[in-house]
């Protein structure tokens, strides 16, 4: 059985890796620092697990349900009233993918009934008392988060086992082996510190921006955080 709340199983490239295997949207891709950096703060969930249900539930950000990536909604999550799964409109809205992963992450601590939950400051439009603690492992969300019984299986099978197993090489077009830095640059890729451009560059030598600095600090925050 696989504990929901427990310490992170793989690395941001390693998902990164597996989602555009899995031929994943860019967009999918690049939620994945986003999953690592939010998880571990909202009942120090493993990250890996939230962004495989959420390829699942997303498939890898291809959607193809009765909503869309406008909804900034990851998992599937319904307005508190609920509705019927063929209605646009019983599924929630989000402004943004950092406020529908904060929600998801905290639909699934809450299910995990993890440290401080339920919490008022929320996204999740169904944050209810009587599903906390009613799935500690990935494998009791079967029947609980969804009705198939076999929900909480395929994560694990095909979806989770897949991305831990996914081998990753850091490497960047624009840092060689014998670069004095290239050591340092693959260590905080591998940790997710920095994890480079979409076009597969580092820019080892461009300025940093303070937005950029506090993302890194937050991230590094959460790798203390987590361990």
């Amino acid at each position: 059985m696989v504990k929901i709340i427990s310490e992170t199983t793989a690395t941001v490239e390693q998902a990164r890796k597996w989602a555009k295997n899995r031929g994943a949207t860019q967009m999918f891709i690049d939620l994945a620092p986003l999953y690592w950096e939010i998880a571990p703060k909202r009942g120090k969930l493993n990250p890996a697990i939230a962004y495989a249900q959420s390829a699942l539930e997303t498939a890898f950000g291809q959607f193809g349900g009765v909503i869309d990536d406008t909804y900034h909604n990851p998992c599937g999550l319904k307005i508190a009233s609920g509705g019927d799964n063929n209605d646009p409109e019983a599924h929630q809205r989000f402004i943004d993918w950092e406020e529908g992963i904060t929600a998801h992450c905290d639909h699934l601590a809450l299910y995990a009934g993890a440290d401080g939950y339920p919490r008022e400051d929320t996204p999740d439009p169904r944050h209810f008392t009587w599903i906390l603690g009613k799935a500690k492992t990935v494998e009791e969300l079967s029947g609980n988060w969804a009705p198939s019984k076999t929900y909480g299986q395929s994560i694990v099978n095909h979806y989770l086992q897949p991305l831990e197993q996914t081998e990753v090489r850091i490497s960047f077009s624009d840092v060689p082996e014998n670069r004095w830095s290239a050591e340092a640059i693959k260590q905080v890729a591998e940790q997710g510190l920095m994890v480079g451009y979409s076009d597969g560059t580092f820019r080892p030598t461009e300025p940093v921006t303070r937005e950029q600095l506090a993302v890194i600090i937050i991230r590094l925050q959460n790798l203390f955080e987590g361990n």
